[in-house]
């Protein structure tokens, strides 16, 4: 009977460090795992952190190009509309040049026409 105790003993004491060593390990692969799971997060945070920088940097330079481009077109309206004036001043020169030619010529003509007539009627009163 002592050795069917001791044996029992024994047994009971290798299953003890059985369970124990298979609980151990059960436990170290849980923690492995979860120190794996805590690292992917960290990089996982790093990772949206970076990126949440990079999507303001670039909202940052979305902003500063809009406003580069506002600026542009204000820019280019203002030259057009220059540009447009500059346009009908020209026109109006032309006109007018135009329009002062035609004098020109007509009192040229009318002059001519006089210098006839006067030329006409000396020539005839000799």
């Amino acid at each position: 009977m002592k050795t069917a105790i001791i044996v029992l003993a024994i047994v009971i004491g290798l299953s003890g460090a059985g369970i124990g060593f298979y609980h151990n390990k059960m436990a170290s692969t849980a923690k492995d795992e979860l120190n794996r799971e805590r690292y992917s997060r960290m990089v996982a945070e790093e990772d949206l952190l970076k990126s949440t920088e990079k999507v303001t940097a670039l909202e940052k330079e979305v902003t500063s190009l809009k406003t580069r481009v506002e600026n542009s077109e204000k820019m280019l309206n203002q030259t057009m509309s220059v540009k447009n004036d500059l346009q009908n001043k020209l026109d109006d020169a032309l006109n007018a040049k135009d329009s002062l030619e035609q004098k020109v010529k007509e009192l040229t003509q009318a002059i001519k026409e006089k210098m006839t007539e006067a030329v006409t009627s000396k020539t005839g009163d000799i």
